[in-house]
C-alpha cells in the first residue's frame, strides 16, 4: 500500500494536507536557496542575470551605465527577497514537521521523511545544475593558462625570426611580435603643441569675436582629459630602447608575411645598408 494512502487511512485528510503543504514549502525553500546562491555569485562577479537586465531605446555610454547600475540594484533587491523567503519558509517547515512528528507514528514519520528527503535531493541537484549552466553562460570560463601561453609562444615564434647572433629576451620578442606598424602610446599628451596648432586657426573656428570663449573651452577640455593608458610594459619600453641603440642588427619585414626579421647589417662596397621600417624600435638612419 502506498505510504500516503496508509497515512490517510490512519489519520485522515488533514494529515495528507499537512504533508502536501510541507512538500510545497520544502520545494520553495530549495528553489529560493539556489536562487540566492546564484544571485550572490552574480553580484560578486559583477554580472547581471538576463531576467534582471534592463534595456533602453537610448544606446549611449551614459545610458548603458545607468541601466547596468540599476540592474545591479535589482540583483541586490532579489537577494534580499530570497533571504526573506528562506527565513519565512524555514519557520513554516519547522512548524509542519512538529505537527507531523506529533501526529504520525515514529516509524511512519521516519519513512515519510526518507522519501521526502530523497525527492528534495533530486530537486536540489537539478536546480544547482541549471544555475551553474546559467552562470557559465554569463561568465564563460577563461581559456586554460598553459594553452594560452603555448599559443602565444607559437605566434611569437612565427612572427619574429632572429637570423643574427644577438640573443633576444622575452621583452624583445614581445615588442617585435606586435608588428612593424605597432606604435606605443604616450602616457602624457603634448598639450602645448595642441594649443599652438589651435591658436593658428582660432579666427576661423570662432568667428564673431568668441575667441576667448573658445580658448576657455579648449583649456577646460585639456585639463579634464585623462592620460592615455600605456599599451606596453616598462620592460618592453626598455627593450625598444635597446633595439634602437643596437648598431649590429637591422630589423626588417619579411618578404612574405608580416614577420619581423632580425638580421646582421650587410656590407656593400664597405658601406652598411640599412632598411627603414615603421617599427618604433628600429633605428632612424639614412640610406647611403
Amino acid at each position: 500500500m502506498p505510504l500516503k494512502q496508509f497515512i490517510r487511512r490512519l489519520h485522515g485528510d488533514v494529515a495528507i494536507h499537512t504533508i502536501n503543504s510541507l512538500t510545497r514549502l520544502e520545494k520553495k525553500f530549495i528553489n529560493s536557496s539556489n536562487h540566492l546562491t546564484f544571485l550572490m555569485r552574480c553580484r560578486d562577479l559583477n554580472l547581471v542575470p538576463n531576467g534582471l537586465s534592463l534595456s533602453s531605446p537610448v544606446n549611449s555610454p551614459a545610458a548603458r551605465s545607468i541601466l547596468h547600475n540599476a540592474s545591479k540594484l535589482l540583483v541586490k533587491e532579489r537577494i534580499r527577497h530570497h533571504r526573506k523567503v528562506k527565513a519565512t519558509t524555514l519557520n513554516s517547515i519547522t512548524s509542519h514537521l512538529d505537527t507531523l512528528s506529533s501526529t504520525l507514528e515514529p516509524e511512519t514519520y521516519s519513512s515519510l521523511r526518507a522519501a521526502q528527503t530523497k525527492s528534495n535531493n533530486i530537486l536540489d541537484n537539478k536546480t544547482k545544475t541549471t544555475h551553474l549552466k546559467k552562470l557559465q553562460q554569463l561568465n564563460p570560463k577563461p581559456a586554460d593558462c598553459t594553452t594560452t601561453r603555448l599559443q602565444k609562444a607559437d605566434y611569437q615564434r612565427k612572427t619574429v625570426v632572429n637570423l643574427s647572433d644577438k640573443p633576444l629576451n622575452k621583452e624583445h620578442i614581445s615588442v617585435l611580435s606586435r608588428g612593424l606598424k605597432f606604435v606605443p602610446t604616450r602616457p602624457l599628451r603634448n598639450h602645448d603643441d595642441f594649443i599652438i596648432n589651435v591658436e593658428k586657426g582660432l579666427q576661423q573656428l570662432a568667428p564673431g569675436g568668441k575667441v576667448d570663449f573658445l580658448r576657455h573651452q579648449i583649456a577646460d577640455i585639456l585639463q579634464k582629459s585623462k592620460p592615455q593608458q600605456p599599451n606596453i610594459t616598462k620592460p618592453e619600453q626598455q627593450a625598444i630602447t635597446d633595439l634602437r641603440k643596437d648598431k649590429s642588427i637591422t630589423i626588417v619585414q619579411a618578404d612574405k608575411g608580416k614577420a619581423a626579421v632580425v638580421n646582421f647589417h650587410t656590407l656593400e662596397n664597405g658601406i652598411r645598408i640599412y632598411t627603414e621600417t615603421s617599427l618604433p624600435c628600429n633605428k632612424e638612419v639614412d640610406h647611403p
